[in-house]
Parts: structure tokens; sequence; C-alpha cells
């Protein structure tokens, strides 16, 4: 077979031939960059599309190397002819690759043809659409803590009423302490408003009998000061379980007396903080509110006595600042309901607002309870106290003198206004009017070493007297309806004296009796000496004291009183036994009359009639027939 021949082909050919081959390649990479760009415009991502397109980055570099990285020529043989002594073919040669050796070696294995290279292309940049950022949501606040509030007005007295009516028009129960002894009293509530207060749901709470200090007061007498003022209020008729220390004043005895006589609460008067905007008096220490249910009932605590320089936002303050910090138990002391009438008084308008915010615009979770409600629970059995067995005049030649208050007595924003320096034990000072009273100790004495002055200037009218203690059973005599009693004392004085004397019904109410007759200036020890009449139904205990109603100076010591009638005829065998012995001498005397009245008649009957004194007008009498013929 005859082999084909193949034409020699000289260098220029080759290079010829190659120059043709790389126009085609790059022609066609410029193709389908086109194809390509054209199809990537139509369809344009959007940034985040964009940066999470796994081709679209790769693309570009990968164009780029293709267009750095030039084609690997074909493999010749050698060429067997010597190399042509002309000068250089002034063309560019084309780029060795990057991987040989030598200029004119020949790869000893060679490599497939790669890809025709492309040129370098550059993308053309994508619109950037800003996708703003989502808001910024701040975290809720955890809701309100509950937050309880009681209003509680102290002393049972008759403006009151008026605050009790600024609650109701907004559905708002109250909690009210009521001494037992000033109801129906000048100043103070009657029982008709306790009656009232209790039917439309507010609470009725004892506050002792007399409103007394209970820390400087006998033990005994304290008992009796706080068992009796709830058993006369539960006989009224009223659920009594809550419990206020008069003056704020406690100590451990008085709190546990306080529980014996069956109380589920006791409050005091003040340790929770007060408005800033009151001044020195604010606790920034103390705690913003009680706990519910509290640490201990028998010591609740109160942010002080809300007074007149309270304004309606310090009272709301007192809510919010409690429900921002955990919530709890505020209880709010109210006194007198009135413009400027007190120094712990509250405008009505003061308290409407309040009692406004408070049923309207309250933090969530605001509440107003009584303080029975707060605590819960039933009322506990009525406890009674043991009576007083005084009969005569305690510490008549005034020698022992009336000890000063405790300085600290825990809790209390008040000082008792009983207590005055010069009183002795078992007395008390009394008066009313506008006058100045002085009362100290002397050793000018009747008998012992002390007896007391009084001394009365600027007098304008009322008048000012020393009298025996007004309590329960401590000092104060017992007394019994229809008795009378002889009082006696000796002074001196520049102005007339008088007896003034009082006498205490079952509630512990105290109520002006009678007074004595004047008792002449004198300026030598004299006795004074009076009866008084029967005592009035339901008096149980009796007090008095000699005084003035004019400007002067008193003194007087050696006091006695003495019943002077029988006490046998008062008791309820006694009263029994006078109405028998007036039933039989009512029958007694009835039966003598009418036998009096019959005894006549039969005389009449039995008399001669004289016919010589009859008259014409005189008609003549029949006599009545006998039965006799």
């Amino acid at each position: 077979m005859t082999p084909t021949t193949t034409p020699d082909r000289g260098p220029g050919d080759d290079h010829t031939t190659g120059r043709r081959r790389r126009s085609w390649r790059i022609l066609l990479a410029a193709l389908t960059v086109a194809v390509l760009s054209s199809a990537a415009l139509l369809v344009t991502p959007g940034p985040a599309a964009l940066a999470l397109s796994p081709s679209a980055r790769p693309m570009s570099a990968d164009l780029g190397r293709t267009a750095a990285s030039p084609a690997k020529p074909d493999p010749k043989p050698k060429d067997p002819k010597p190399k042509d002594p002309k000068p250089k073919d002034p063309k560019p040669k084309d780029p060795k690759p990057k991987n040989s050796k030598s200029k004119d070696s020949k790869p000893k294995n060679p490599e497939p043809p790669t890809t025709s290279p492309t040129p370098t292309y550059e993308p053309r940049p994508m619109p950037v659409r800003v996708v703003p950022a989502p808001p910024v949501i701040p975290p809720v606040p955890p809701p309100p803590a509950p937050t309880v509030v009681s209003l509680t007005f102290d002393d049972g007295l008759d403006n009151q009423m008026a605050g009790a009516a600024v609650l109701e028009k907004y559905g708002l129960k109250g909690t009210f302490y009521v001494n037992s002894g000033t109801v129906d009293s000048a100043g103070h509530m009657t029982q008709s408003d306790l009656n009232d207060l209790a039917a439309e749901g507010h609470e009725i709470g004892g506050h002792t009998v007399n409103h007394v200090p209970l820390t400087s007061t006998p033990q005994v007498e304290a008992a009796r000061q706080i068992c009796t003022d709830r058993a006369t209020l539960t006989d009224w008729g009223f659920r009594v379980r809550s419990f206020a220390y008069p003056f704020g004043l406690l100590d451990p005895a008085t709190v546990k007396r306080v529980e014996q006589c069956g109380y589920s609460s006791a409050r005091g008067t003040g340790d929770l903080r007060e408005p800033f905007s009151v001044g020195d008096t604010a606790c920034a220490e103390c705690d913003l509110a009680e706990p519910i249910p509290p640490a201990n009932p028998f010591v609740l605590r109160t942010p002080g006595e809300v007074q007149p320089n309270w304004r309606t936002a310090d009272l709301e303050s007192l809510v919010i600042q409690a429900s921002r910090n955990g919530g709890g138990w505020l209880p709010l002391v109210f006194h007198q309901i009135c413009d400027d009438c007190s120094d712990i008084a509250v405008q009505e308008q003061t308290l409407d607002s309040f009692a406004y915010w408070l049923a309207h615009s309250a933090p969530p979770g605001t509440s107003v309870k009584t303080v029975g409600d707060v605590i819960g629970g039933p009322a506990d059995a009525v406890r009674s106290a043991p009576p007083g067995t005084v009969t005569t005049v305690s510490n008549p030649s005034l020698e022992a003198e009336n000890p000063p208050p405790p300085v600290d007595a825990g809790q209390g924003s008040e000082d008792p206004p009983d207590w005055r320096p010069g009183i002795p034990l078992c007395w008390q000072a009394g008066g009313y009017g506008r006058n100045t009273t002085k009362f100290s100790r002397t050793q000018d004495a009747h008998s012992g070493s002390s007896a007391e002055r009084m001394d009365v200037s600027d007098y304008v009218d009322g008048d000012a007297k020393l009298l025996t203690k007004m309590d329960l059973g401590e000092c104060a005599p017992n007394a019994r309806p229809g008795e009378s009693y002889i009082l006696s004392s000796w002074y001196k004085s520049t102005s007339p004296a008088q007896y003034s004397v009082y006498y205490r019904t079952a509630s512990g109410l105290w109520k002006y009796w009678t007074s004595s007759p004047w008792f002449d200036p004198t300026d030598r020890w004299t006795q004074a000496t009076w009866a008084t009449p029967p005592a009035p139904l339901g008096a149980t205990a009796v007090s008095f004291g000699l005084g003035l109603a004019s400007a002067g100076s008193l003194v007087t010591d050696d006091y006695g009183l003495v019943a002077v009638s029988s006490p046998g005829l008062v008791t309820p065998g006694g009263k029994l036994l006078l109405l028998i012995t007036a039933g039989i001498l009512l029958a007694i005397l009835v039966i003598s009359l009418v036998q009096h009245i019959r005894g006549r008649l039969r005389r009449r009957r039995a008399e001669p009639v004289d016919e010589t004194t009859r008259t014409e007008e005189e008609p003549t009498r029949i006599p009545a027939p006998t039965g006799r013929e």
C-alpha cells in the first residue's frame, strides 16, 4: 500500500494556524460571556440573594483566572532541519506555559488541551437595596404587684361622717376606730352614726374606752380599757375584730393584752416611709408597705398620720411607690376631716381627690379594703376584765405624784394630752373655756408634805379644776344609782370655789352630773363639805373636784367621799322589796278609804229626820225598804 504523503509545512504555517485557533476561542468565550451577562441582567437578584448565591462570586473569580492563564500550545515534533539563519520573526511568540522547564524543551507527557482562553470580565455592579432594620421592642415590664390600701379613722369624731360620705361616693370602705366611752358626747359620733357606718359596709374597731395611753396605764386598768371597749361595741351589735393603739403607743405587755381581749389585729402609728415632701419626719430607711400577711398583725405599721400639709399627690405617691416596689399593704391614718381645724386634720377636698384617684386612676392591682378584711377570720369571743373595786378617793392627801409617761414606748407620733407636770397620782386636770391654768406642787399642805396649787390667769370664760381621775376602776370610786355622797376637802383660795361632779355610765362615758354652791374665798385652811343629790340612773362611778370660775389661786388637800344612803334599796332585790312595800301601803290606804266611806254612809242612814227643819223646796225622803213588815 502506497503511504499518503503529506506536504511539508514550514514554521510560518504553524504560527498562522495557532493564531486562528486562538481568535476563534476568544470569539467563542466573548459570546458565552455576553449571553450569560444578558441572562443576569434579566433576572437581577437582591443584595441578600447576591450575598447568599454560591455562584455569583465564584463566577467572576473563575472568569478572571481563565483570562489570566494562557492556553498551552499543542505538542509538535522536533524540527529535524536546522534553524533558519534569517532574523527572528517580529511577531510575538506564543506565551510559554508556566510549568515549562526550558524555552525549547517539549513536555514529555503532553497534557490534554484546556479550555480556550477568555478575556478578563468585570461584572456589572448590581443596584443595592437598603433594607431597614426591624424596630427595637423594649422588654415588657412585669405587671405591678398587688397593693392594698386601708383607709382608717381614729377617735370616732363627728366630722368623720363627712369622710365616710366621700368614701361611699366612690364605693370605698373604711375602718373607724371608736372609743366607746366618748360615743354620744360632744364632738363625737352617736350610736346612730355607728349604725349607719356599719350598714354601709364600713368596719367598726376598738380604740379603748377613754383613749388612754396604755403604756403608762396600770396593767389591770389597761385590760379594762381594751376589753370593755370591745365588749360594749359588740353589745351594740358590731363585729369588732380590729384595734388601734391610742397615740400609737405600744409595748410588748400592751400587745399581749390586746391579743388576750380577742382582737385579730392592732394598728400603731408610724414606721413606714412617709412622703418626702412632708419634711423631717420622712424615714428613708423605712419600708414602703406591710407585707401580706403582715409579720405581726398586732404591730401594724403606717406612714405616720395624715396631716394638713399632706397633699393629694403625697398620698398618691405612697401607693405608687409601694406598687412599683413589690406591693403590699398600706394602712393610712386619718383623724379630723376639716379645713385647718387641727394639726392632725385633712381637708375634705384632699380626701375626695385621693378617693377618686384610688377608684379610677390607681396603678393596676391596687384595691381598697378594711383592716378586718385584709386580716380575715371570724370575730373571737368577747372577754372581760375584772371590774374596779374602789369605793373612796384614791391618794386623798395628794402626796403621790403622777409619773411621766415612758420616754420610749415603741410606736407613737403624738404626746398623750392627759399627762401634765404637777398633777398628783389618780387625779387629772379639768376645765373648759378661754383661760390659762397652771398646776403645781406646794409644801403649804393641810397635812403631810404636799398639796396642790392651781393658778388661773387670762380668764375670759369657763372654769378650771382638779378632778379625781376618770377611769374604769383604778382610781375612780364606784357609785350606785340613788346613792348620795358627802364630798369634802380642805382649801385656801383668792376666789370663790365650787365642786363639780361627774358620773360614769355603763359604756364608760363620763357625764356632767351636778355642782355645789360656792364656797367663799379664804386665806386659812377651811373645809368645804357638801352632800350630793341621789346619783342618776345608770351611774357606775363618780368623779369630783374643787375649782375656780374666775382668775385667782386655789390650794387644796385632804379630799374625802362618803356614801350616805343604804345600797340595799338600789339593788335588784331592794327595788323589788321597795315595790312590794309600796304596793302593800297603797292597798292599806285603799282599804282604809273604802271603810271610811262605808262607815259614813251607814251613819247617815241611822240618823233621825227632823220634820221641823224641812223646807218646802226639800223633797221628802222615802226610806229604803228594809224587807221587814
